[in-house]
């Protein structure tokens, strides 16, 4: 801060880096006008408003209590404004330049006081003295702001050189660590650049090995083409040697053949006129073979399709008390063949009834057996059985029942048996055990009839 020399006019002083808004707010406030600035040598000018007499005053005391104002409202400013504490070096010397020029200005106006008249010296004395007290204590307290800027200043800078250590640290470390990556880098780089060189290398030999081998090739070839070239011409007149011999025997062979042919011809009306003879003979024989076999059917038909097999069974209530009481529950009778080269057969009863007759019918069943003739036998064997109990009074009032085959349902008991009997077929309900009157039952002895006829 710079102030003019003149002191009749207005106050110019110099202020840097002050914005132009403040500055009309600080000269509101304190009772003075902001005139302008010089750009070039940013000198700022100001001039006191009020009336006469404050002006008057201002201009006696040079403008001090002014520029005392001007002070204080801009050490206001600096403390309230957050902005301004970053920049507080630079204001802090322009502050200790102004003090300064301060000190100057009251020198000046102390020498500039004796000059002045006596009188109006011995009126304005005590005044003065207060005036100057009033200033002393102004700038006791601008220089205290003044040491806690300097203070905050100090603080500030350690910070900063707290951050900065703490910043080349990091740095530092960022340094080291981005040094070895590098190292890293730089040594998978070279590892890789030798393992490739070395590929390379074994690229460049298996090359050199292949052209070699070529020419080799190329040589063997230039060498050997005269001697494959005769061998091929040689081997071409030979398959034309073959060729003609060829040709020569399929002409042969086609005279040959045309020979073979009317011999076959000659031979095949041969072999026509005996095969007619020989299906004619075949037509003789299959007729009377036929007339032959019929004759057979028909005396066989008569001899082994229907029979008739009579069972006397005795001591019957012995039996019946028995399966009652005994595990024996069923009783056979004796083989019998269905004719002299037949089926091997036999009947069984079970006196006290069998699965749903038990306790209240007698079971009749046929039971088909292993026999010495099964190989010459048709199966699955398929019949018709009429079953009866013998009435044996003079009524001959026999009860029976009729049985068919049926290979389809239960063929395991029709098929050629396989171990010594088949299963057996027949009537678990035959006849109810309150049935067997006296005309069946007579002296405890009973007879069971089956007549069976062979299905063909």
């Amino acid at each position: 801060m710079r102030f003019s020399n003149s002191v009749q006019l207005p106050v110019n002083f110099v202020m840097t880096n002050f914005p132009v808004e403040q500055l009309h707010t600080i000269c509101k406030n304190v009772g003075v006008t902001y005139i302008g600035a010089n750009l070039p040598h940013s000198v700022v000018n100001f001039k006191c408003v009020g009336n006469r007499m404050e002006v008057e005053k201002h201009e006696e005391c040079n403008h001090t209590d002014l520029m005392i104002k001007v002070l204080l409202t801009l050490q206001a400013e600096q403390a309230s404004n957050a902005s301004m504490i970053s920049r507080s070096c630079s204001e802090l010397k322009s502050l200790r330049a102004v003090i300064s020029q301060l000190a100057m200005l009251k020198e000046k106006e102390e020498t500039y006081s004796r000059g002045t008249d006596n009188a109006c010296q011995d009126c304005n004395r005590s005044e003065m003295h207060k005036e100057c007290a009033i200033k002393l204590k102004i700038v006791h307290g601008i220089k205290e702001t003044l040491d806690q800027q300097s203070k905050k200043l100090k603080k500030l800078e350690r910070t900063l050189d707290f951050v900065s250590d703490e910043l080349t640290s990091t740095a530092n470390t960022d340094r080291c660590q981005n040094d070895q990556a590098f190292k890293r880098i730089d040594r998978t780089m070279a590892e890789d650049k030798d393992r490739f060189e070395h590929m390379y290398k074994k690229m460049e030999k298996s090359i050199d090995l292949m052209k070699e081998k070529l020419c080799h090739f190329e040589e063997y070839v230039s060498k050997n083409i005269e001697t494959i070239t005769k061998k091929q011409t040689a081997q071409c007149e030979k398959l034309e040697c073959i060729e003609e011999n060829v040709m020569t025997e399929l002409k042969a062979n086609h005279e040959l053949a045309d020979s073979l042919i009317k011999g076959k011809k000659v031979l095949n009306d041969k072999i026509d006129t005996v095969s007619i003879k020989q299906d004619n003979m075949k037509c003789e024989m299959t007729r009377i073979k036929g007339d032959i076999e019929c004759e057979m059917k028909k005396q066989l038909d008569l001899r082994f399709k229907s029979f008739q097999y009579i069972w006397k069974v005795e001591k019957f209530a012995h039996y019946q008390q028995t399966a009652k009481t005994c595990n024996q529950t069923t009783i056979y009778s004796q083989p019998f063949y269905s004719s002299e080269f037949g089926y091997k057969m036999r009947l069984q009863i079970c006196p006290n009834g069998d699965g749903i007759g038990e306790g209240s019918h007698l079971s009749f069943f046929l039971q088909v057996l292993q026999g010495p003739n099964d190989e010459v036998l048709n199966w699955p064997i398929q019949f018709t059985a009429l079953f009866s109990v013998l009435d044996q009074s003079y009524k001959k009032d026999h009860f029976f029942a009729e049985f068919h085959s049926d290979p389809c349902e239960f063929k395991e008991c029709y098929e050629k048996p396989i171990c010594e009997h088949n299963l057996a077929c027949g009537f678990p309900t035959f006849i109810c055990l309150d049935k067997l009157k006296k005309c069946y039952l007579v002296d405890d002895t009973i007879f069971f009839k089956v007549e069976f006829k062979i299905n063909s």
